[in-house]
């Protein structure tokens, strides 16, 4: 962080340091979102290798099978090796949202389906592998933000609708990931008024909201994608303010094995926001599409 602004207490700095050291932590985990070294989506009836990963997996009408090879190592699904085909199932994921619902692993790799849509609402599947000595290669030390200013912690009032889910494009190209929309905020900063919608899903402990937004910073000294504020559902319906400072980068400015979500249309600002993360200073250039359905 660059130095801070305003009057913000002391209390609250310590509070956003000890959030954004989480946050820098959480990336660097063994498994997180900078161990990834692969995303291979599945083809319909094909059964498909993954590279350094022992036997083949087939998806037949939108579920997936794993198969050993004859002789030699085979994956540990949901903590017992599988030496017979086995069926994974679909269902939430921590850090997909919507895919393998058991634990699935190999040596010290560990492997995760990630169920999607694609053009039609035809399910498709990736498999996606982390390896905790790519966390180590891509180590950061930090995530740069700009200062802390209460000129971005702006108001706001949430509208609530009833939970609906509904398919949200994303970087992929053609590859859709079914959210949660919970309703909308209204909010204003910079003497302009604004409704933004709010997405999210769901977790075991509760519904994850965001607030994700498009600015004029986006591809310049942000990612390109926009940056969005997360509250847990009950937290959004009382809360009175946005904390711009909270801004965070999705991981696809990281790494491209993952399929963020794109901004909604509506959520778009007109001006820079000069609060929270800035680009990593190691981020994608120039994004690979993984997906060639």
């Amino acid at each position: 962080m660059k130095g801070t602004e305003d009057m913000l207490t002391e209390s609250y700095t310590e509070e956003w340091r000890h959030w954004h050291d989480a946050r820098v932590d959480g990336l660097n985990a063994p498994y997180g979102w900078l161990s990834l070294i692969s995303q291979d989506w599945l083809e319909d009836n094909v059964p498909q290798r993954i590279d350094g990963i022992p036997g083949t997996w087939l998806l037949r009408d939108g579920e997936v099978s794993y198969l050993p090879d004859p002789q030699g190592e085979a994956v540990f699904i949901d903590k017992q090796i599988a030496t017979q085909p086995t069926h994974i199932p679909l269902g939430y994921n921590p850090n997909c949202g919507f895919g393998s619902s058991v634990e699935i692993s190999y040596r010290d790799l560990e492997i995760e389906l990630i169920a999607r849509s694609t053009d039609g609402d035809r399910r498709i599947v990736g498999v996606r592998v982390r390896d905790p000595q790519q966390a180590l290669l891509r180590h950061i030390d930090d995530i740069p933000t700009y200062p802390l200013s209460e000129r971005w912690i702006v108001p706001m009032r949430f509208r609530e609708d009833e939970a609906q889910l509904f398919p949200a494009q994303t970087v992929e190209q053609h590859v859709y990931e079914t959210i949660y929309h919970f309703g909308q905020i209204e909010t204003s900063m910079e003497g302009q008024d604004f409704i933004f919608d709010v997405n999210g899903k769901k977790r075991p402990d509760g519904y994850e909201t965001i607030v994700h937004l498009r600015d004029a910073s986006n591809g310049k000294t942000t990612y390109g994608a926009g940056r969005f504020v997360m509250m847990m559902l009950d937290e959004i319906r009382n809360a009175t303010t946005l904390d711009l400072n909270r801004l965070v980068t999705f991981p696809c400015a990281v790494t491209n094995f993952v399929t963020c979500p794109l901004p909604p249309l509506r959520n778009r600002v007109p001006f820079e926001i000069t609060a929270g993360e800035q680009l990593p200073v190691e981020h994608i250039e120039q994004r690979i599409q993984t997906f060639h359905g």
